[in-house]
């Protein structure tokens, strides 16, 4: 169990786990706050991201899945929308 959990818990890890709850929890019309996770992602990438914007691209995320009358969104989605 702990080799499990050492091996899930290196900072790379984290970063993608971060990353994909911040676009789960923002795009999933049935979560209400997600500024733990937007604050997260962008404290760790600091001066690559501008939150406002961020933060607005995130919200039209939100809309779009929520006028697609989605009320949870898998990240396998999310993916295939920004692919498009």
């Amino acid at each position: 169990m702990a080799a499990i959990k050492d091996r899930f818990d290196q900072p790379g890890y984290r970063v993608m786990r971060d990353v994909e709850d911040l676009l789960t929890n923002s795009s999933n019309p049935e979560s209400i706050n997600y500024t733990r996770e937007l604050n997260d992602v962008c404290s760790l990438y600091d001066d690559d991201l501008d939150k406002d914007k961020l933060n607005v691209q995130l919200e039209l995320l939100r809309m779009h899945f929520k006028f697609a009358n989605k009320n949870t969104v898998e990240l396998s989605e999310i993916i295939t929308f920004l692919q498009q």
